[in-house]
């Protein structure tokens, strides 16, 4: 039982010491400006609606959520 535990133990110690370091912010360069925000609803599910312009390039995304992203340009 304890050579289980010290295997459990030491295996822990591996996984914690192979994680990844956190992302460095600088290395994301791209710019999502949010050029008109939208609820809709339909049946009983509500989905926000953003219309943005990403590295220049018109996109339409929808999430299913409450809130409301502000007109804003995000990192």
């Amino acid at each position: 039982m304890k050579k289980l535990a010290l295997v459990f133990l030491m295996l822990q110690t591996a996984f914690l010491l192979a994680a990844p370091d956190k992302p460095n912010p600088s290395d994301f360069t791209v710019t999502v400006h949010v050029v008109s925000s939208a609820s809709l609803i339909t049946g009983n599910v509500y989905f926000q609606v953003l219309e943005t312009v990403i590295n220049g390039q018109p996109v339409e995304l929808q999430e299913s959520s409450l809130g409301v992203l502000a007109l804003r340009t995000y990192p």
